[in-house]
């Protein structure tokens, strides 16, 4: 199947660095560990792990009270956005989703989601969306929406993509959704295939001289 393109937005936990395990990546043993007694399709993940070469994956998750993953999942190779603040922060491709409540552990204690997602080849980035609440408010400033968010790089070093957001150029640009408003909540699929977000992604980063790149996680 072709690969789809999610938007999932990370909360708050995801500013917490002891629980971000997107950049505190899980190891392959522990992952393991919390799969050994799966059976039926679960075990067919677990060969998938253990074949795999990596030994570390970035991990995150969702409810089963997600209403827009609940009878359309996560699939292997969908590429998956991690939203924060009004800004996609991570960019990475799912490699498994299963369900597991023994990996909470990987939480600090924290309620963890049903479902996990092991994600590979993840990049940080910082593409803001401009078309974050209402229009003209004083906290949709450039400045404002730094400030607020943790993962912006020093406002001095990304001069291009404040050009960008101040000319109403943004994330929903890449994700095709510039006719819509509002904060980013939950999970959406993107109706722009996957080929289509990389040419927009491709053509964000060249305006903004590549500073939307932050770091390979």
């Amino acid at each position: 199947m072709e690969p789809r393109v999610l938007i999932m937005a990370g909360g708050d936990g995801i500013a917490i660095p002891y629980i971000n395990t997107i950049e505190n990546k899980v190891s392959k043993k522990r992952i393991l560990s919390a799969l050994e007694n799966v059976s039926g399709s679960e075990a067919k993940i677990v060969s998938e792990i253990e074949k795999d070469n990596a030994k570390f994956y970035s991990v995150w998750g969702y409810s089963e009270n997600d209403m827009n993953l609940r009878y359309n999942p996560p699939r292997k190779g969908d590429y998956i956005f991690i939203t924060y603040k009004h800004a996609a922060i991570y960019l990475g491709r799912i490699f498994q989703k299963f369900e597991s409540t023994e990996l909470d552990a990987i939480w600090a204690g924290r309620n963890g989601w049903k479902y996990k997602l092991l994600i590979k080849d993840v990049l940080r980035v910082f593409v803001p969306d401009p078309q974050n609440g209402i229009k003209n408010r004083p906290s949709k400033t450039f400045e404002a929406l730094c400030l607020n968010n943790n993962f912006s790089p020093n406002m001095i070093q990304i001069k291009a993509i404040e050009k960008c957001y101040n000319d109403n150029f943004g994330f929903r640009d890449i994700i095709n959704k510039k006719d819509k408003f509002g904060n980013f909540q939950g999970s959406i699929y993107a109706s722009i295939n996957y080929e289509e977000m990389l040419v927009e992604l491709e053509k964000y980063c060249e305006r903004t001289r590549y500073e939307c790149l932050i770091k390979v996680i």
